[in-house]
């Protein structure tokens, strides 16, 4: 018996695969993709790392004054990970991550920008 192979991306996977990872319900997944909140890389495949930063930032978010993007939610959930100041790989990493979901570095350092600020606002 062989192995199943794939020659998708380890990052890809499918609402339900990233629903079990989170302990959120498919349908959760599914909404967030509806909502644009959660971009597709290709029918039914999603980026588990922005699924991951998405559902963390919007926990942290909660207690802002403003709900904020999903691009937003994600730099502060990636953001609330780091220790420290991140290294310039880790950033370098954080737009890797937003160019596979339709976004830019500008995109990315924007995003990671008002994140600060929403931290240093709720302090």
């Amino acid at each position: 018996m062989s192995a199943a192979f794939t020659t998708e991306p380890i990052y890809s996977l499918t609402a339900p695969e990233i629903a079990d990872h989170l302990g959120v319900t498919p349908r959760t997944v599914r909404m967030w993709a509806e909502s644009c909140d959660l971009p597709r890389l290709q029918r039914g495949r999603f980026d588990v790392g922005w699924a991951i930063w998405l559902k963390i930032g919007r926990e942290i978010c909660q207690q802002w004054r403003t709900k904020p993007s999903a691009s937003v939610a994600v730099a502060a959930g990636w953001l609330q990970a780091q220790n420290g100041i991140p290294s310039a790989a880790d950033l370098a990493a954080l737009g890797d991550l937003f160019k596979r979901n339709g976004f830019d570095v500008e995109d990315a350092v924007s995003a990671l920008g008002a994140a600060q600020a929403g931290f240093i606002r709720r302090a």
